[in-house]
Order: C-alpha cells, then structure tokens, then sequence
C-alpha cells in the first residue's frame, strides 16, 4: 500500500509560511529597489528609507518573533517546570552580557558576534525543518540521509566566504604576511565546489528515490532548496547592513511566528491562545520601536537568550508535550481563517 506524503500541516499552509518564506525576501528588497528608483533619491535619502523599513522589520517581524519564544519558556506549564532555572538564569545572564558590553564599549564586537550567531540559528532552524520531514515521510527517505542536514550549515560557511565583506577582510589580514598565497581565493573555491557536490549528491540520491516509488519527499527537497536559493542570492547581493540584516531575517521570522502557530492552537486546541500570542508578540515590538533607544540594550540581551535557549525547547525526545506538532490529520486554523 502506497503511503501518502505528510506535511506539518498542509501543503497550502507549510508552503507559504515554512518553505516559501524565506522568498518574502525578494519582496521586501524590492520594495526598497523600486522606491529608490523611482525616486531617484539620493545616496543619503536611500540609506534613510533602508533604516525605516529596517524599523518596521524590527516592530513588525523580528522583535515580535524574539518575544513569542517566551510562549514556549515561561507559559508552556511544561516548559516551565522542566526548565525553569535554566529560562531564568539564561534570560538574566544574556541581558547582563549585552549591557556589560555596551559598558565597556564592546558593542560593535558583541553585535558582529550576535550576528554570526543568529545567522547559525536561522540555519539550524530550517536544518530543523528538514529533520521534521524527514521524519514525518521516512518512506521516502534514501538510506543514510543525515547528508542532506550537512548541506545547510555548509552553505552559511559558503555565504560567508564570498558575500561578507569583514570575512573577507579578515582572511586577507591572517595571511598578509604570505602576499604569494591567495588564501580566500581557495577557500571560495573549496567552498563553492563542496556545496555544488552536496547538492549533487542529494539531488541524485533522493531522484534515485523518486525513479524507484514515483514520488519523493518534496516538501523536503523545497525545504532545503529554498534556504539554499536565499543563501546564494543573499551571496550576491549589495544592500545597505541594515537593510540586509532584514532581508536575512524576515523569512526565518515568518516560520518562527508560524511554528508558534501551530504549536500553540495544538497544544491548547484553540485558537484564540496562538492568536493573543501573535497579536501581543506585535504589540511588544511595536512598542519596543517607539521607545527609547535604550531599550535596545536589553533587548539584544534577549535576542541572544533567544538563540541560546530555542536550541533547546524543541528536542523532540526530551519533551513529550512537543509530540502534538507531528500530528497527522490534527486540523490547525489558519491565521486568516482565524480572523474569519
């Protein structure tokens, strides 16, 4: 009997808001592109424009997203009680830190640091997904698949050797006593040419699957070619730091808020709890941009708890509760259903 392909919840929902998501992104630098061009402002009107939609990111997308993971800490009964020291201590050890380095006037190098570390979570995240569907359609699965979660975190060592220029200028640095020898130049090289042979090699293994069941584990596949599309684009692509850190972001910030979702509408069996979730996480980050610019300071103190602590509130083994988000057949409301 053929067993049929499962997705987190349905194709129409994992397409546009955990697979596609991070796509969104061609949208909103096109917004920034297509304002600017048909303006024709200046460097300085540009680089204005760029900080404000880097503001509406952060109230609309990024902080809101930073705050629902407080939903599955502190107010997931569970959660709370399994690891309610390690939530506390964490969250009051990340704040210090950020304040600690704006004190001591580290702030550049505690940023460049949060910022590595979020793009590793971003693609730990969608390493997550692929784990999901693998799991969820073992049937499709070619044997030994643990290659393809190799592939995603290979691809941010790519990005960073060909589309981060303070990468870049730190390689030529190490080895500017040795002029002679063009270290970043090969290791682009070897970079470009083992995420090409990864690419091949799951491609073909997993078409080997399709050519023998006349089906492969597609949202699988589209999982990991779109991360992949977004990290060669971004690789490319010559936007303003701040209007790039958006761009980034945006897509992984859609999954995270969608995650949430669903999680906690099948927790509960309600849909009125995701919904508070998601329209008090916007009113949060709403609030945070109208606010003093102090706030920051803290507030980068819990971007960083929140990519320490999401690396351990989703193991799958080691919180039964978490079971309900691999339910087949469990019906979860949609967003605009829900306002329906």
């Amino acid at each position: 009997m053929t067993q049929g392909l499962k997705w987190i919840v349905s194709p129409r929902f994992d397409g546009f808001f955990l697979i596609a998501s991070p796509l969104v992104a061609v949208a909103f630098y096109a917004i920034y592109l297509g304002t600017v061009s048909a303006t024709g402002w200046t460097a300085d009107s540009a680089d204005e424009f760029a900080f404000l939609l880097f503001l509406l990111f952060t109230g609309l997308f990024d902080a809101p997203h930073i705050f629902q993971t407080f939903a599955r800490t502190h107010l997931d009964e569970a959660e709370y009680r399994r690891h309610r020291l390690l939530h506390w201590t964490s969250l009051a050890v990340t704040i210090t830190v950020s304040i600690a380095a704006y004190m001591l006037d580290w702030s550049d190098l505690f940023l460049s640091l949060l910022s590595v570390y979020g793009a590793w979570h971003i693609i730990k995240q969608n390493v997550g997904f692929v784990r999901i569907y693998q799991k969820t359609n073992r049937h499709l699965e070619p044997r030994h698949s643990r290659l393809e979660t190799r592939l995603l975190p290979l691809s941010l060592i790519f990005y960073y050797l060909h589309g981060h220029s303070d990468f870049e200028d730190l390689i030529r640095s190490v080895f500017a006593h040795v002029p002679w020898f063009n270290a970043l130049s090969i290791l682009q090289l070897v970079s470009t040419l083992t995420v090409i042979t990864l690419m091949a090699i799951v491609f073909w293994r997993n078409f080997q699957v399709f050519r023998e069941k006349g089906q492969w584990n597609s949202p699988k596949m589209a999982m990991i070619a779109s991360s992949l599309i977004l990290v060669f684009w971004l690789s490319l692509l010559n936007a303003p730091p701040l209007l790039l850190i958006a761009i980034s972001t945006i897509g992984h910030n859609i999954q995270y808020q969608a995650w949430m979702w669903i999680y906690n509408q099948r927790r509960t069996r309600r849909v009125l709890v995701p919904s508070l979730a998601l329209a008090g996480s916007l009113a949060l980050g709403i609030m945070m941009i109208m606010g003093s610019d102090l706030w920051a300071i803290p507030y980068n103190g819990v971007v960083l708890w929140h990519y320490f602590i999401d690396g351990h509130i989703w193991h799958f083994g080691a919180a039964p509760e978490l079971v309900v988000m691999l339910e087949s057949g469990a019906a979860v409301k949609e967003p605009l259903e829900a306002l329906g």
